[in-house]
């Protein structure tokens, strides 16, 4: 999965690289709920839990108010559940 960062850099995410077959069936399930997200939610779900970026330096990398990136991720959150349970 690629995401965009900053201005024009992109880079890729894969977080299905576990080593047991649940690990990795989960990660695919996961992969592909993010692939089904809007892409400014995508953005601050992947900076906040998968590369550990904080929420203040999420907000200055993607030149957004703190506030944005908390009520994106909560809403990536609340849709990704929603995703997630029809798997």
């Amino acid at each position: 999965m690629f995401i965009h960062k900053g201005n024009d850099e992109m880079y890729e995410i894969d977080i299905a690289d576990g080593n047991c077959e649940g690990k990795r069936d989960a990660g695919e399930i996961v992969n592909k709920a993010l692939k089904k997200l809007d892409p400014k939610f995508r953005i601050v779900v992947a900076m906040r839990l998968l590369q550990g970026y904080s929420t203040r330096e999420t907000a200055e990398i993607l030149e957004l108010p703190v506030g944005t990136v908390l009520s994106r991720l909560s809403r990536a959150q609340e849709q990704m559940r929603k995703i997630i349970e029809k798997f």
